[in-house]
């Protein structure tokens, strides 16, 4: 009896090493239109956003690592396999209403251009779009303005007196400077009184349009 229900647990045993050694998954990419990735400011709200991503088979990542080559050029081979298999490359990103969070988003694309050459792919079809605190979404919402530019590190970048050792280093940069123009030296910041919000705001960007996930 002892032998019988080794030899019958090894047959199955057998049987289940082949099975998975036999099986071929359907991509869960296969049919959709979009290959989609989010990039988020703070990790906080990777926290944030991760559940629905995960409901959406979306990837999200901290743009705090984007300057590592390598993390821009893994995306890139990515989106390049995506487009090669018929699916528009899409890098949606949130960040904090202020110079930087604004500045990062609007270079994204041109910093994926920056090794089309090492990468051996042009990334010049890729949708780059800004979702969360926008400042019409701040409006709509009703958001709190900070007043003040003060960043992280204490430097203020509403300051451009370079004599001032308060001032950013960054505080004369054309970007600041346009920035301080359209919506004068206050900021949003992505905290907790926004946080449902741009949760909402992340699955409304997820869904493109009405192809994007016919698969689920």
């Amino acid at each position: 009896e002892r032998e019988f229900a080794d030899t019958y647990f090894e047959h199955y045993a057998k049987r289940g090493r082949e099975a998975v050694a036999e099986f071929t998954p359907i991509p869960w990419a296969k049919g959709l239109d979009y290959e989609v990735f989010v990039m988020v400011e703070k990790s906080d709200l990777v926290t944030l956003f991760e559940g629905v991503c995960a409901e959406y088979h979306v990837s999200i990542g901290n743009a705090k690592g984007w300057g590592d080559l390598h993390s821009r050029a893994a995306l890139m081979r990515r989106f390049q396999q995506a487009e090669a298999e018929g699916r528009q490359p899409v890098l949606l990103y949130c960040g904090d209403h202020d110079p930087t969070g604004l500045q990062i988003s609007g270079t994204l694309k041109s910093m994926l251009r920056e090794l089309k050459g090492a990468v051996g792919w042009d990334p010049s079809n890729v949708i780059v779009s800004r979702f969360g605190l926008n400042a019409d979404f701040i409006e709509a919402l009703g958001l709190t303005w900070i007043e003040g530019l003060k960043t992280s590190s204490g430097k203020d970048l509403g300051n451009d007196d370079a004599d001032d050792e308060d001032s950013h280093f960054l505080a004369r940069a054309e970007f600041v400077q346009d920035y301080i123009a359209k919506y004068g030296k206050r900021k949003v910041e992505a905290k907790a009184g926004s946080y449902q919000a741009q949760l909402v705001d992340c699955e409304d960007k997820l869904k493109i349009d009405g192809s994007l996930f016919d698969w689920f």
